[in-house]
């Protein structure tokens, strides 16, 4: 008898359809438990430099709660390299899927509409089928191969071994 267990997904997007060559969703999937563990570390490690908060645009930037390390940038590349280094240890799935806004205007106005005529819903239902392999056939087919592709071995191949079924 199959057993569910509660998982939890979190997702964030990069890059705007109207003015980006590259959209990107990425997220995790993990049990609660394993996501709880994960937020406390992270508020105790910020928190520890005292940062309330951080935004990677920010951090980038020297800006918002990251301003005051404008003359000692190598105390933020610490700080992000620490939270890296929290998201790469912690036992969860990670899923990526990059679009290239040109490529989603080029398909088919029919697929276009399958997916909201929005790559970033596009995106997420990739992810979310890259999440539940049952889905690679029972729903659209074609996001099997949208998730696959456009992860490059070369760039990570531990998410591309995730991505790629065979």
């Amino acid at each position: 008898m199959a057993h569910n267990k509660l998982t939890l997904a979190c997702f964030d997007e990069s890059g705007k359809f109207k003015d980006s060559e590259v959209i990107a969703l990425a997220g995790c999937v993990a049990f609660p438990g394993t996501l709880e563990a994960l937020a406390n570390a992270w508020e105790k490690r910020i928190k520890g430099d005292g940062i309330p908060f951080t935004s990677m645009k920010e951090a980038v930037h020297l800006q918002g709660p990251y301003l005051k390390w404008k003359e000692a940038p190598d105390k933020r590349d610490a700080l992000i390299r620490d939270l890296a280094h929290m998201i790469v240890d912690a036992p969860m799935l990670r899923v990526a899927t990059p679009i290239v806004t040109a490529e989603f205007k080029a398909l088919p106005q029919t697929e276009r509409e399958k997916l909201g005529s929005d790559p970033q819903y596009g995106a997420f239902e990739a992810c979310i089928t890259v999440v539940d392999p049952k889905s690679w056939t029972e729903k659209r087919p074609f996001l099997r191969w949208w998730a696959a592709l456009k992860i490059e071995e070369s760039q990570c191949p531990k998410l591309a071994r995730v991505t790629h079924p065979v």
